[in-house]
């Protein structure tokens, strides 16, 4: 194909994935301005900004209306095919992958699909002359080179090839030599990836056998049946006497030690040579660090398997389209986590230093937990295994979620205990559980609420807005900014998440907040001290929304129009809002603030109504569940 400016076939499709490339394909090639020429903009605008696409008479194409917008059919689609892959992949290590959890931090595979079947319809309808995808995800360049090829369309190279390279022939062979040069630097990323795993965990085990007071493994004895609970420890997990606070189990502790020997296996996740200290001064619990049960030579048995492993994918048809490709990149680039992989080797271990009885671990079918409950069903298939789903359950969290074809084989625990009876229904509606396999039992991580009286009605000042723990969240937040900083009636408090600090979101932010008086960034605590001076909370993802509800807080939730549903409570109405990208945010601060006093309590009381049935209390009958469920 020449370089030339002369007039393409009709019709071409460009895939770009840098704002230079736009600039090649328009001093490349003519385009008449007359025609129809449409770009679709899968780069959330980070491409749109190059003013060639207007100036040459290209307009965007909406693909996201009446395509696809029942967002329960994607996911069913996708549960679906997830379960078909692992009839296809039942072993340990496909267990061990962010894409057998699907794991929603982890694995990018659902954005990636339906951004490719939407441009996989409009290629195949060639309702265009010329058309420009704008993608900043190279995994998806080949499979758009493919369908644009079964499809009879001419594909637009975006660099330069003297002649006589410039033949379209040579230009597709040196397509495949890049795309092969692509897979190898996957490839090797994937491999340097999972060797600075081995070498940072093999520090962890090198330090914890040193440092890990002898004493707690000298209370173990393996003439007796334990109660093992895994939980994670963090700073504030500790208090100044000495007491460790199980942030996820709370009051389980001591309701087990009452009846029985418990030992605490716990995942550090501050850090780890503070908490290593802080667990050899707690009197109140035996705390173990996972780490302690593992060996080198495990991590090293480990990396060989990881390295040496091949996912079996055949083609997989979805909404009629060939997509195993794009699963097997993502499938490599998402990989399995050392670190996760080995709790099948620290519970081995483990066994072979105790008998248990009963285990407790939290439940969201992450790989570790995979893990978990496989070394248990190989190496000690009588103990019963109790997970516990301690947070909200959004569509968007499909892990939590089985389907028919991977419901027999699926690693999972004996009962799912949820926080009460909404998640419960949630489960059994959306999943594929038996209806004696979930039981409501109580909110343990949630037990505080229960003492903090309801909020007095006030007119709208005081804005908190709760941040979920990824980077996707910094498109609220400048939503929320370029709403509110013109107005100083609001006062904006910004709540990061603990895995998620301002300083690794700043650079996305279009606004510069230190030059905003009414906007600050949130140093408490606890929640509590936040929402105790919130009038209304702005979320996305984040469970803030339901402790907010739960004291009389109104929300609204910004939806950001993503494939699946990030919403916790997608299912409740009442005293709740929702605005989207083009929304107005005064506009809805002012219809809250219209609400008659009955009309603003009736809908304090259903949403309470419903955070009353998401989080049962903690009593003595709800804990006994964790027991002889």
């Amino acid at each position: 194909m020449s370089n030339s400016k002369l007039r393409p076939t009709l019709p071409t499709v460009a895939v770009v994935f840098d704002s230079n490339q736009i600039k090649t394909f328009f001093s490349n090639h003519y385009i008449r301005n007359n025609a129809n020429n449409l770009y679709i903009d899968l780069s959330d605008g980070i491409l749109v900004n190059d003013h060639c696409l207007s100036n040459n008479g290209f307009e965007e194409m909406t693909i996201n209306e009446g395509l696809y917008s029942d967002r329960k059919t994607f996911f069913r689609k996708y549960i679906d095919m997830i379960g078909e892959l692992s009839n296809d992949n039942n072993t340990r290590e496909w267990w061990g992958s962010q894409l057998a959890s699907k794991n929603r931090f982890a694995s990018q595979l659902p954005e990636l699909l339906i951004k490719y079947v939407k441009c996989a319809n409009v290629i195949k309808d060639k309702s265009f002359d010329n058309l420009l995808i704008l993608s900043t995800d190279p995994i998806l360049l080949n499979p758009f080179r493919k369908i644009i090829k079964q499809n009879g369309i001419e594909s637009i190279s975006l660099k330069r090839y003297p002649f006589p390279f410039n033949n379209s022939n040579i230009i597709n062979f040196f397509r495949l030599i890049i795309n092969l040069k692509n897979k190898s630097s996957a490839s090797l990323r994937s491999i340097k990836l999972v060797i600075n795993q081995y070498l940072t965990l093999s520090k962890k085990i090198t330090y914890v056998r040193k440092n890990l007071n002898p004493e707690l493994i000298g209370k173990l004895n393996d003439d007796k049946t334990y109660f093992l609970i895994k939980t994670f420890a963090y700073k504030r997990s500790f208090e100044k006497n000495g007491r460790f606070i199980d942030l996820f189990f709370g009051q389980l502790h001591e309701y087990l030690q009452k009846r029985g020997e418990v030992v605490t296996l716990v995942d550090i996740l501050d850090k780890y040579e503070e908490i290593i200290t802080k667990i050899n001064s707690t009197n109140n619990a035996i705390l173990i660090p996972y780490e302690y049960f593992l060996s080198r030579w495990d991590g090293l048995v480990s990396l060989l398997k990881l390295l040496f492993w091949r996912c079996r994918i055949n083609k997989i048809n979805f909404f009629g389209y060939d997509v195993s490709e794009i699963i097997k990149l993502e499938l490599k680039r998402s990989g399995v986590s050392l670190n996760q992989y080995m709790y099948y080797y620290c519970i081995k271990n483990l066994l072979k230093t105790i008998s248990v009885n009963q285990c407790f671990l939290t439940y969201e079918n992450i790989a570790w937990e995979n893990m978990f409950i496989l070394a248990f069903r190989d190496f000690s298939p009588k103990t019963r295994i109790i997970g516990s789903q301690h947070a909200v359950v959004p569509m968007a969290a499909a892990g939590m979620f089985t389907s028919k074809s991977d419901s027999r084989i699926k690693p999972i625990p004996d009962r799912i205990l949820t926080t009460g009876e909404v998640p419960k229904n949630i489960l059994l509606k959306y999943g594929a559980y038996t209806k004696d396999m979930i039981v409501p039992s109580c909110a343990l991580r949630f037990e505080y609420l229960s003492a903090f009286k309801g909020k007095k009605r006030n007119q709208i000042r005081n804005i908190l807005l709760a941040l979920e723990g990824i980077l996707d969240v910094h498109k609220m937040v400048n939503y929320t900014l370029r709403e509110l900083s013109h107005h100083e009636k609001f006062n904006l408090i910004i709540r990061t998440h603990p895995l998620l600090s301002w300083e690794k979101i700043e650079s996305r932010i279009t606004f510069d907040i230190s030059k905003l008086s009414n906007v600050s960034i949130s140093t408490n605590p606890s929640i509590l001290d936040d929402l105790a001076n919130t009038d209304v909370c702005i979320y996305w993802g984040s469970t803030v929304a339901l402790e907010a509800l739960s004291i009389g807080i109104p929300v609204i939730y910004f939806d950001m129009n993503t494939v699946l549903d990030y919403d916790p409570l997608f299912e409740l109405k009442n005293l709740k809002w929702v605005v989207g990208e083009n929304d107005s945010l005064d506009k809805v601060i002012m219809q809250i603030n219209g609400l008659s006093d009955d009309e603003y309590q009736y809908q304090v009381g259903r949403a309470q109504e419903y955070i009353d049935r998401y989080f049962h209390p903690v009593t003595e009958e709800n804990l006994g569940k964790f027991l002889h469920s």
